[in-house]
């Protein structure tokens, strides 16, 4: 049987690579085979999680049509393997009880999901502002918090909180707690992000009166998949 760590190295490098694929043309990466490796990396996944092939047809829909127009559809792709990845190499983690490793993906969730609802608000100025170290996380998510409630988003300030309580976790982890205690917090902090990585999207929605291309129900069935794993 297939298990995670068959998987973990392979999809975490791809999904990294992806980044520089659609956004650092300095890079020179061969799209049509990173595409083809992220849609069966997405299939391993889905049958890992028993998501009933719903991870995986999106996946591969938005793949086929990245091949065709990347700058359209890439990003779409991009956060729909970036967190389901990271939110489940963070739950295998928690398995192994590798709090610590836990953590530092569900911060990386959190960051990213950040940055695509400040991409949706047209407002990536402000990532450059964290980025160039001009702001720190917490003044960052303020200041999203408050675009967002400019929008007439009721849940902007409890969206801050949940972004702020998940990556506070991943960098500042306390490894002398007791390992119980760690191992609450691991939990915890990956369910946070889970909920920041569903709150994105419907957020934006909200925001801008864009639909998610990966449709909000579709990708919360395949987060809850992943939380049930821990």
């Amino acid at each position: 049987m297939a298990t995670f760590a068959a998987l973990d190295k392979r999809m975490m490098r791809d999904v990294n690579r992806i980044h520089d694929y659609l956004w650092d043309s300095a890079v020179k990466i061969d799209g049509a085979k990173l595409l083809a490796d992220l849609t069966r990396e997405a299939r391993e996944l889905d049958a890992l999680l028993k998501a009933g092939g719903t991870l995986r047809r999106h996946a591969e829909s938005l793949a086929r049509d990245t091949a065709k127009d990347k700058d359209r559809h890439g990003g779409a792709l991009y956060e729909l393997l970036y967190d389901t990845y990271n939110l489940a190499a963070a739950a295998a983690h928690v398995r192994k009880r590798d709090f610590k490793g836990a953590a530092e993906h569900v911060a990386w969730v959190v960051e990213s999901d950040s940055i695509g609802t400040c991409v949706a608000l047209d407002s990536f100025p402000l990532v450059e502002e964290w980025e160039g170290g001009k702001l720190d996380f917490e003044g960052y998510a303020g200041r999203l918090a408050d675009l967002l409630q400019a929008k007439g988003v009721a849940e902007a300030g409890q969206y801050k909180r949940m972004l702020l309580v998940a990556r506070t976790f991943g960098k500042e982890w306390d490894a002398r707690a007791p390992k119980e205690q760690q191992g609450l917090a691991a939990r915890a902090a990956l369910q946070a992000a889970a909920w920041c990585a569903v709150a994105s999207r419907s957020i934006s929605e909200a925001a801008t009166g864009r639909p998610s291309r990966v449709p909000i129900r579709d990708f919360a069935a395949v987060v809850q998949k992943i939380v049930a794993r821990l």
